[in-house]
């Protein structure tokens, strides 16, 4: 009776396994759905979108599982100095996760140089997330490609172009002085309250009428000259008129 004789093992699939199994061990980006967001710490609980392939039968049937959620995940933001870029983050939003190489703990607590606090590498536990990116589905409908737009919701907006700013809300509110180099034109009302000055060598031109309010009174410098609509003031006073 001849020995049975074993096949040697075929190192080409054997290297093909294990590179797979790194693969598919391997955190490295995923995408991510927010579930909550904490505003004061920027930092997220986030679900993964993507699930996990545990098996695969010879009929072709997968065994599916989810990851666990994401906890305290640190969201990025635009800022340079002590200027920032903030957005309202909301649950359903999704976003880009990018695992680090080692542990992130003492950096998330401490900030600036750390060592790691565990011998963990490319762990779900040190997820970071970088928030919009989007499916399909929702696409952003008036994308701006001719400009940089800044919208919220569709209510306010502001759309930087080539030789034009556009800005579009119920109110614009600024604290603060302003100066305007160039004409200024109001297709609208417009109501002052304060004072109304002309520099000093130009002039203040009104091209429509003026209302008086009701206990209010309509004033000339002292050494003003000029006459006002059927009103003549010279000096200040008011020396002719009807």
């Amino acid at each position: 009776m001849e020995n049975d004789q074993l096949s040697p093992p075929d190192i080409t699939s054997l290297l093909m396994k294990h590179k797979t199994n790194i693969k598919t061990t391997l955190n490295a980006v995923n995408i991510g759905i927010i579930q909550s967001f904490d505003a004061a710490k920027q930092t997220a609980t986030i679900k993964v979108a993507i699930k996990v392939v545990r098996d695969v039968k010879p009929d072709g049937t997968k065994t599916l599982t989810e990851h666990p959620l994401l906890l305290k995940v640190p969201v990025m933001m635009l800022f340079g100095g002590n200027s920032f870029l903030s957005m309202p983050i909301v649950a359903g939003d999704t976003c880009i996760l990018l695992f680090n190489d080692r542990d992130i703990d003492n950096w998330l607590v401490n900030g600036g140089s750390q060592i790691p606090n565990s011998r963990r590498t490319h762990d779900i536990s040190d997820a970071i997330a970088i928030v919009g990116l989007r499916d399909f589905q929702h696409s952003i409908t008036d994308y701006l490609t001719g400009g940089i737009r800044l919208q919220f919701a569709g209510n306010s907006k502001i759309d930087l172009t080539n030789n034009a700013i556009n800005s579009l809300a119920a109110l614009f509110t600024h604290t603060g002085n302003v100066k305007v180099v160039g004409d200024v034109r109001i297709e609208g009302g417009l109501t002052v309250t304060g004072t109304v000055t002309g520099i000093s060598g130009g002039g203040f031109d009104v091209n429509t009428d003026i209302t008086q309010a009701t206990g209010k009174v309509l004033k000339a410098g002292n050494g003003a000259t000029g006459t006002f609509n059927i009103v003549t003031v010279a000096d200040g006073i008011v020396t002719g008129g009807s």
